[in-house]
């Protein structure tokens, strides 16, 4: 790896700086008859304005329409089908919601209306065993990529539950750099990325996703193959760059978002390191961030985190400059 070299860094315009109020929704949760949520692991809005949340430490799915009453709930702590033991990330495929059950090990399918499905994984799982898996999202092609934290790699499965392709190593950043001091291995960990406990996708890319790898300390940047472009040290603030993985991506992939907590900060900023966003946060949850287009054809870098005290979540939309300034959504949406 070796330091990311731009020319000077665009900096934003004062719309990507700190979030404006009207581009912060609040939503208070109703929740006067239920033990309090926990912070969420995962946050989904739905078309029809409700909420999806994974309640970790109260072992539940929640579903709340969009002025914050509660719809449904889902689990309880166990293994039986339909109850959870601290269930984090969830992603969706048409009707049927995908949650990684982690300490039971396995993937739970239910569908919207609060029925459980089917599971995927377990004690019993045959090919597919995770260890303590913590994240998922979903691809163009409707595969699964889990993050196996335990196992300390990424799965790709199929929706069915087929394990399709195992990424990733255990990698420590001292072994890391052991084995950078052979030239050589550049680019095997461009091809084959080494983990210490993979936890999170924090933002999903239109030809890769970020990935945080919380045992280093740090952020990457991975392609929809797997391959290593780059990474964040989120301690120092250090980017590093993989340097087989410079593309003609990268023009576009300098100006994606990198959301990360640090201290009592919520920081956004892009893989030049110039800042979108910083907002002083006291009892947050974990954040999670996604692009979308907005009705304006405007790109948008729509993010969400949650106050335990006050039972709020946050939506933040910070809106997005093409590298001349402009909005065109052109860059972020093109296909690769």
């Amino acid at each position: 790896m070796m330091p990311l070299e731009f020319p000077s860094p665009y900096l934003p315009q004062r719309e990507t700086g700190l979030a404006e109020p009207q581009n912060t929704k609040t939503l208070h949760l109703k929740l006067r008859h239920s033990p309090p949520l926990g912070p969420p692991f995962s946050i989904l809005s739905l078309e029809d304005g409700s909420y999806l949340l994974s309640d970790e430490f109260n072992h539940r799915i929640l579903r709340f329409d969009p002025q914050g009453e509660l719809i449904w709930q889902l689990g309880g702590k166990g293994n039986a089908l339909g109850k959870f033991w601290y269930p984090r990330g969830m992603t969706r495929i048409g009707s049927e919601l995908y949650i990684c059950d982690s300490w039971n090990h396995r993937i739970q399918v239910i569908d919207l209306g609060a029925h459980a499905v089917r599971s995927l994984g377990g004690e019993e799982s045959g090919e597919i065993r995770f260890d303590e898996c913590s994240d998922l999202m979903v691809d163009s092609a409707d595969r699964l990529w889990v993050a196996d934290t335990g196992n300390h790699c990424l799965k790709i499965i199929s929706p069915e539950g087929n394990l399709l392709q195992t990424i990733g190593r255990r990698l420590s950043k001292a072994e890391e750099s052991t084995l950078l001091q052979n030239p050589a291995c550049g680019l095997d960990l461009h091809h084959r990325p080494g983990f210490c406990y993979p936890r999170r996708f924090l933002s999903r890319y239109p030809f890769g996703f970020c990935l945080e790898d919380r045992g280093n300390d740090r952020l990457l940047f991975l392609s929809d193959q797997g391959n290593l472009y780059g990474e964040i040290h989120t301690e120092t603030g250090q980017i590093l760059l993989q340097p087989s993985g410079f593309s003609p991506q990268w023009a576009q992939a300098a100006f994606l978002p990198v959301p990360f907590m640090k201290g009592h900060h919520l920081k956004v900023i892009n893989w030049h390191g110039a800042p979108y966003l910083e907002a002083e946060v006291a009892r947050f949850s974990e954040i999670q961030g996604q692009l979308q287009q907005e009705e304006n054809g405007r790109m948008a870098f729509v993010m969400y985190t949650f106050d335990w005290s006050t039972q709020d979540i946050f939506q933040y939309r910070i809106f997005l400059p093409d590298q001349d300034g402009s909005y065109s959504p052109s860059r972020y949406l093109a296909e690769q």
